[in-house]
């Protein structure tokens, strides 16, 4: 079986880690990380007062804390969190419950009050004198705007609890400057035959947002009992009981989907299929198949197929890559779980170790893993097999960027290229890693400037520019694996030196797929340090 690949995780919270002032860490919560790499973690603690024993940490430093007073409303302490995100500056938004005698929750910007419970709304779309009474998923965008789901009584809507998804630009310090409705029960929602909203997904990753403002959401109308949507702003992209991107598959439930979206608009959701229950879990990218229950994937050994997605979340990265948990059906149950980026397994219990004990069980919850909107940071909880529980976290830069195709083999799969060791030069020893290939085949690495995509032999060449091989020409094991070191110290005609950035690829002989012989993997950049 093909391992997990990428740079072995790093702690950034574990257990019994001391928070002063708080106590010391007992468990993990919720996780945040941007594109700096800065992380935002709710831990539990020790603490013998239970009224002042969570807190946040920022890059493990204590940045807010159970009971500690708040600037607004007057006499207010924080009771406990709710949403937790950070954007590319460093900025979150938040829910907050509060330890008042009433109006017991606030939408804030980092210390700052946006919305109190009881506030009224100043929202055009809403009636006169309609009060927030609630708050949900709270997310905020790099551009300082924020979306909020939100509960209401609106007297112009029959039911007491009234439902809004609101959207609110704020300045540089989090003070309002609009405050909209973009959907709210109640409404006639686009392209559902006239159907109304009754209520929207109410969890952390039932809503996306993006830097241009669009809103990616799961929503429940009025059709048939208990229908559920997934919407991208005002476009429908899967309706219960309509047609599935699987062919002769309806979507048979989209309540509490899991979904993401891109500043470029690529979009990610999960739902459930109608028919065989041993295949009706799906995953969709951009309208297509992402992933099935009952799938396979070279990273899991070809032959076991996955059983499961867990309860986690999906994220997107801007480049369109897809973090997401999967669960197969390997013999050996200790490690048949694991973290993929497409079809990367990144990190797989019982297989991938921090400081050189390994990971006895990953956390496929609501909040057990992130990754950064450039795709660069994963951040995830586990518990390793010395009883250790922590949030631990790769850096990809130190594992390359792959691109380009790969097409199917005779092995049914298609071969991808991947790195073992380190990037830096002084390291002397990083290796390419072929996989997937057919078995004791010879295959050649070879690299160059630029990314490219022809068709070449049965696949596709990736690297452009003016090619160098990496010598010697290598074979693949008999599980269709090889391993080629990098010799820093050869006089390659296009030096690898500190600063340099290459493109490598893996050409490879494949005379049983019958056609012209030959294949390729994918791509990968290496960024030299």
């Amino acid at each position: 079986m093909t391992q997990a690949s990428a740079q072995e995780p790093q702690p950034v919270v574990e257990e019994g880690d001391a928070v002063p002032g708080v106590g010391n860490v007992t468990s993990i919560s919720t996780l945040a990380v941007n594109d700096s790499g800065t992380t935002r973690i709710e831990v539990d603690t020790d603490n013998a007062d239970t009224d002042v024993d969570n807190a946040l940490l920022t890059d493990g430093a204590l940045t807010l804390r159970e009971g500690q007073a708040l600037p607004a409303p007057m006499g207010a302490l924080l009771d406990s969190f709710d949403s937790i995100n950070i954007n590319a500056s460093g900025d979150s938004g938040y829910n907050f419950f509060l330890d008042l005698p009433s109006d017991d929750s606030g939408v804030y910007f980092n210390t700052t009050l946006v919305i109190q419970e009881g506030s009224i709304s100043a929202a055009p779309q809403f009636s006169a004198g309609t009060p927030y009474i609630g708050f949900f998923d709270v997310k905020m965008n790099d551009t300082n705007q924020m979306i909020v789901m939100a509960s209401v009584d609106d007297p112009n809507i029959a039911s007491s609890v009234d439902r809004g998804l609101m959207r609110i630009d704020l300045d540089a310090a989090g003070g309002i400057l609009s405050e909209d409705v973009f959907l709210k029960e109640g409404d006639v929602i686009p392209g559902a035959a006239g159907e109304l909203i009754t209520d929207f997904g109410t969890g952390p990753h039932e809503t996306a947002f993006n830097n241009l403002g669009e809103i990616l959401f799961g929503v429940d109308l009025t059709g048939g009992s208990s229908t559920n949507a997934v919407y991208l702003d005002s476009t429908p992209l899967a309706l219960q009981g309509m047609p599935s991107p699987v062919a002769g598959r309806n979507w048979s439930s989209l309540s509490t989907v899991e979904l993401d979206l891109n500043d470029s608009g690529d979009h990610v959701y999960s739902g459930s299929l109608d028919g065989d229950s041993a295949t009706n879990l799906l995953i969709v990218r951009n309208g297509v198949k992402f992933r099935q229950e009952g799938d396979t994937l070279p990273a899991i050994g070809g032959v076991s197929v996955f059983t499961s997605f867990g309860s986690g979340p999906l994220y997107l990265s801007e480049a369109g890559e897809v973090l997401w948990y999967g669960d197969w059906n390997d013999p050996d149950t200790d490690i048949d779980t694991g973290l993929f980026i497409d079809d990367e397994l990144i990190v797989q219990e019982g297989v991938t170790t921090v400081g050189g004990v390994v990971i006895d069980t990953l956390r496929g919850i609501t909040d057990g893993y992130i990754m950064s909107p450039d795709g660069r940071f994963v951040l995830f909880e586990a518990i390793l097999a010395d009883g250790t529980e922590g949030a631990y976290m790769i850096d990809r830069s130190g594992s390359g960027t792959n691109y380009c195709v790969a097409t199917q083999n005779s092995t049914g799969g298609a071969a991808t290229i991947s790195i073992s060791g380190s990037l830096s030069i002084a390291d002397m020893n990083l290796s390419l890693v072929g996989s997937a290939l057919p078995a004791n085949v010879p295959c050649l690495f070879f690299y160059g400037p630029n990314q490219i995509q022809v068709p070449f032999g049965d696949g596709f060449r990736c690297v452009g520019g003016t090619t160098h091989r990496v010598q010697p020409l290598s074979s693949a094991d008999g599980g269709g694996t090889v391993t080629r070191s990098v010799d820093f110290g050869a006089p390659y005609a296009a030096p690898i030196i500190p600063g340099s950035v290459f493109n490598f690829q893996g050409w490879y002989r494949d005379n049983m797929a019958g056609m012209s012989g030959f294949n390729l993997t994918d791509g990968i950049e290496l960024p030299f340090q």
